[in-house]
Parts: C-alpha cells; structure tokens; sequence
C-alpha cells in the first residue's frame, strides 16, 4: 500500500484523488452479499452517475465503502470528488 491509499469495506485500494463514493450503512446492509461479518456488499465496485445539482454536471465515481454516519439512500462524497463537483462549470 502507497501513502495517500486507503483500503475500504470493498477491499479495492483507492486513493485520494479517485472519484468514489461510499454507501450509507443502511444501503450497506441491505445489501451484502452474505451475512457473514464484514462481507462487502454487491454494489461494490459500481459505477455511479454523481451530479452537482446546481449545475447539472454529473462525474462518473465507483462505490467502494460505506458510511456509518449516512442516513437512507444517500452516498457519501470523498473529499477529492467534492472539491471537483464545486468546481465543475467554473472557468
């Protein structure tokens, strides 16, 4: 492992800079693919559509964590992503 990685629930090193998402804990659970302790859950790995709502610009971004402050259907934005999302449409 290189400094900056981090290895998440899905067990895919990432680092800052990828554009991934974690899922809520309740999503997580939901959907595990056994009920064995710390299995990942089926959506690892997914491409997800993240869009700035106020621009309307979207970036594609993987699932491969979870959130255990999360609430619902909501993903969680790593910071790079974030940052990224802000400044999408900005000359």
């Amino acid at each position: 492992m290189y400094a900056g990685q981090h290895i998440g629930g899905c067990g895919f090193a990432t680092q800052e800079t990828d554009f991934v998402v974690a899922l809520s804990n309740q999503t997580w659970e939901s959907s595990r693919e056994s009920k064995q302790p710390n299995s990942p859950s089926k959506f690892c790995g997914a491409e997800v559509l993240v869009t700035n709502q106020q621009t309307g610009m979207s970036i594609k971004a993987w699932v491969t964590e979870h959130c255990a402050y999360c609430v619902g259907a909501c993903v969680s934005v790593f910071r790079f992503l974030s940052s990224r999302m802000r400044n999408m449409g900005k000359n």
